[in-house]
């Protein structure tokens, strides 16, 4: 079996419709579950910045968002209670395989030693359970999928605590360098609402008020509801009652089933940080036993 991991990219032009779905390469088939959803689970350790547990109410909230959608179908089942993991990202070809979401608490850069083979052979990520994507990334999502169909087999994603506070309150925003407690820094329903939406198969859109913009200033929680043009994606891609849309689906073809309104903003902040989709599993990853 061969696999890819996509990498959702900024979208480059504004079509008639801006939601963009993720795909194999830059031009191979479009990303797509067989399933209508799929499964996730929450490892139990969490993030050290939100001990009451409302980080993982705030992640289950952020696939119901999803799912809420009217002119779809799609479900997400979570494996519970959350679970004390191996915190494997990626997927393991013959063995057992979990969608995760989990934090990284420890940087890469600073845990894995100097000349250690992981760093050449696909990544250290696992090998030291450390966050070794860029310092400006809150989160990244690996997907994998057939590079043939473009069915996806798997989606992990992992937050960033190392580089960034993260908070479940509804306000106010936190004011840059802290104190975080009971105001919004990065919201976790704001940052996995949209990761969710990496793991269904859509890439970043170039609408601002979309939950799928690439970018989220501290502070925003507008992608918690999802907007017009995420919907139109979800509900083009799975449509209630209909085939999911395995191998078109151009984003600029407006979707045929009805939209329900939504809104987001992506306003300026001097402490903005990028929301990094889907980062590429080497093929050398792809051979870890």
């Amino acid at each position: 079996m061969r696999l890819f991991a996509a990498l959702a990219a900024f979208a480059v032009a504004l079509p008639a419709w801006p939601y963009e779905r993720s795909r194999v390469g830059p031009t191979g088939p479009f990303l797509y579950w067989a399933t209508r959803g799929h499964s996730y689970q929450i490892d139990s350790r969490g993030t050290p910045d939100v001990t009451d547990g409302s980080a993982f109410d705030a992640v289950r909230k952020s696939y119901a968002t999803w799912a809420a959608v009217s002119c779809s179908d799609l479900q997400f089942q979570e494996e519970t209670p959350p679970a004390a993991t191996d915190r494997q990202i990626g997927y393991v070809q013959g063995g057992t395989n979990h969608n995760l979401v989990l934090w990284r608490t420890k940087s890469c850069a600073t845990v894995v030693p100097s000349g250690d083979a992981c760093q050449t052979q696909g990544g250290c990520n696992n090998k030291y359970d450390c966050w070794e994507g860029s310092s400006q990334a809150i989160a990244t999502t690996t997907t994998t999928s057939r590079t043939s169909t473009g069915e996806i087999l798997d989606a992990d994603i992992e937050m960033n605590d190392v580089g960034f506070p993260f908070t479940t309150a509804d306000s106010p925003p936190c004011p840059a360098g802290g104190p975080y407690s009971g105001c919004v820094a990065f919201d976790v329903q704001n940052t996995v609402t949209h990761e969710a939406g990496h793991t269904i198969g859509l890439a970043h859109s170039a609408d601002p008020a979309a939950t799928m913009y690439a970018t989220a200033p501290g502070g925003q929680t507008s992608k918690r509801t999802l907007g017009a043009d995420d919907i139109a994606g979800i509900c083009f891609i799975y449509p209630k009652g209909g085939p999911t849309a395995t191998d078109s689906g151009s984003s600029s073809t407006p979707p045929s089933s009805p939209m329900a309104g939504g809104c987001g903003s992506a306003g300026a902040a001097s402490w903005e940080a990028l929301l990094v989709a889907a980062a590429l599993w080497r093929s050398s990853r792809r051979r870890r036993s």
